[in-house]
């Protein structure tokens, strides 16, 4: 990431190792917003809450942090208090469970495409609105939606 980049982009998403390496903490200190991603599983919650200790020590502001639960529905006897008292949060975003969500990938079109009100797509629409301060129904309708319609370049290796 350049110090330009915030010119010519409306949003970066960097998708980081659970690893606190230069690049990692050089991304956390530049953003706007940090999403943290969990499931309701123990060591995933435990890797998170050590993720939360390790930034509340870097002094990173908790105001920035959105707390999300992938597969938020399963039943796993961990439920959403569990992960919000363990990690002293509350939960923003419950994404659910679906099987259409491999499922476009292995079609290769995209879940927001072939089903836009799905309920992974809904959730995902509520993370966009939360992030871009935007409500769900201006981020759908918008020209400039954080799904544009791409083209796809594949290369087969």
């Amino acid at each position: 990431m350049t110090a330009d980049a915030p010119t010519h982009y409306d949003y970066i998403v960097i998708d980081s190792s659970p690893a606190f390496t230069d690049v990692v903490l050089e991304a956390f200190d530049t953003s706007d917003v940090h999403v943290l991603l969990t499931t309701l599983d123990i060591p995933t919650i435990k890797n998170m809450r050590v993720s939360i200790s390790t930034m509340d020590e870097l002094e990173l502001p908790r105001s920035k942090r959105i707390l999300v639960v992938n597969h938020s529905d399963l039943v796993t006897g961990v439920g959403i208090d569990d992960v919000e008292r363990s990690l002293g949060m509350p939960v923003s975003i419950r994404i659910p469970s679906s099987a259409g969500v491999p499922t476009s990938i292995n079609q290769g079109v995209t879940l927001v495409q072939s089903d836009p009100k799905h309920p992974v797509i809904k959730a995902i629409l509520e993370l966009a609105a939360m992030i871009t301060g935007r409500d769900k129904e201006e981020e759908t309708k918008s020209k400039r939606s954080i799904f544009p319609a791409r083209k796809a370049k594949v290369t087969a290796s």
